[in-house]
């Protein structure tokens, strides 16, 4: 029976496989009809050319991120991308909130470029980034400090060393928030392309980047160049959506956030013999304060200067 248990779960996965297919199915005839099944060949070459960007981006995509476990099962063995793979699974699980973030947005932002409101258009493109600064940087400083405790919590104290690893890989889920956010705006704006060349290039930094760091740095090089190689995309992003967008104006909203992060990240270090469930809402109850605080001083300061004036004019003496 113990023999035949990895077999019952390898069966599991295309039974759930084929649970979403049928799902997804029911859910696309029921509110688009059945799928008709006749094609002509000009009408199914037209499809595949405008798929195939997509089909592109797709393969860098899942590629850059399974190289650098590839690599590490390669040169350092399959316990070394263990423990590498146990810290990456949770940042993995976290870029899921900004996919989701960006599938809402995805239709707004294409319907206002469509209709021609670039003011709209950008003040969403910068108000989504600014968003993304607010939340994304001290979520990544929050896993940093409790990454020992939930590494220990979620996979025992035999992966004790994914730790070190964790708190690394903290910065490649502030740049992957960055970068889905922008991917969307690319996609919006018909710059398709432009997001295929970036996807490769940073699969191929990731790839020369593992190559190079791994070997003399092991599990850290490996952290490193998936580090680089998503700072790199987020860069690329930028420059291809600044002639449409700008470059991205979350200078303000970066100084709040790093304000803020420090302002909670040195209670809870010296509150770090709490529990976990004391230890995060204190965090975040701290940061909201901050937030809170710059946000009226802020509002305080723009009625000050943006005031009328209702100085009687001077009038000279007869």
């Amino acid at each position: 029976d113990v023999k035949r248990t990895p077999a019952r779960g390898e069966a599991g996965f295309p039974a759930r496989l084929l649970g979403q297919l049928l799902f997804s199915f029911w859910l696309v005839a029921r509110k688009y009809g059945p799928p008709s099944l006749k094609a002509s060949f000009s009408s199914s070459k037209r499809l595949i050319q405008e798929a195939m960007p997509y089909a592109l981006a797709s393969f860098p995509f899942h590629l850059s991120t399974r190289l650098d476990v590839v690599f590490l099962g390669v040169l350092l063995g399959a316990i070394a991308a263990a423990v590498y793979n146990v810290a990456y699974r949770v940042i993995f699980l976290l870029t899921f909130v900004p996919q989701l973030a960006a599938f809402a947005l995805f239709p707004l932002a294409s319907q206002l470029y469509a209709n021609k409101q670039m003011s709209e258009f950008k003040a969403l493109y910068h108000g989504s980034l600014g968003v993304i600064v607010l939340t994304g940087l001290p979520l990544a400083a929050v896993v940093w400090l409790i990454a020992p405790d939930l590494i220990y919590l979620a996979f025992g104290a035999n992966f004790a060393d994914s730790a070190s690893i964790l708190r690394m890989l903290t910065g490649l889920l502030f740049f992957t928030w960055l970068s889905r956010i922008m991917e969307i705006f690319l996609m919006s704006c018909d710059r398709l392309v432009f997001r295929t060349q970036n996807l490769w290039a940073a699969a191929a930094m990731n790839l020369l980047g593992n190559l190079v760091l791994i070997p003399p740095f092991g599990l850290t090089g490996a952290a490193g160049a998936m580090l680089i190689s998503e700072a790199l995309l987020v860069v690329l992003h930028a420059a291809r959506l600044r002639p449409v967008l700008g470059w991205p104006r979350v200078a303000s909203h970066l100084a709040i956030s790093s304000i803020g992060v420090a302002v909670f990240v040195v209670p809870t270090v010296i509150l770090s013999s709490l529990s976990l469930i004391i230890l995060i809402p204190v965090s975040v109850l701290i940061y909201s304060g901050a937030l809170a605080s710059y946000e009226l001083k802020s509002k305080v300061v723009e009625k000050a200067f943006s005031g009328k004036s209702e100085d009687v004019p001077f009038q000279p003496e007869r």
